[in-house]
């Protein structure tokens, strides 16, 4: 490229010789100089280690900070999400199904719910529901004045 200074496999290997020359040829001194070199370059990657280690902490706090634990009893009113893949979706149609009974709660996430009607009864992951809120949302009234 016009402008640009390139850089022949011959400088290359000419730069090297000229570092062993002003290391006036003694291997030793030249040994030491790797061996710095080589530890500059183990602090560098123990620094990018770290780095990471700390990115990482402070993406899962950042993620853990945006969870809303969910606690359910026997007895609550829940619904269950629908995760069945369709080809055509309705898009404005409710992924969400219910409402359920939670039966039994296990320790590990494992619910146990029931149909209102306790004809069916089945387990499913504690991911899957949420608590069905029965009462709706409470109506609220708004005025607009116009002038």
């Amino acid at each position: 490229m016009y402008g640009k200074s390139s850089h022949l496999p011959v400088e290359i290997e000419h730069k090297a010789y000229w570092e062993i020359k002003m290391l006036n040829f003694d291997f030793s001194l030249a040994g030491e100089h790797r061996l710095a070199q080589m530890n500059a370059l183990e602090e560098f990657r123990l620094d990018a280690y770290e780095n990471a280690r700390i990115f990482k902490e402070k993406t899962k706090r950042w993620h853990d900070r945006l969870i809303n634990p969910k606690e359910f009893h026997e007895g609550d009113r829940v619904l269950l999400y629908n995760s069945i893949l369709r080809l055509f979706p309705e898009k404005f149609k409710s992924r969400w199904t219910g409402s359920y009974v939670v039966k039994h709660v296990s320790p590990y996430g494992e619910i146990e719910i029931q149909n209102q009607d306790e004809t069916e009864s089945f387990k499913v992951n504690g991911h899957r529901i949420k608590p069905y809120l029965a009462g709706g949302y409470a109506q609220q009234s708004s005025s607009i004045k116009i002038t």
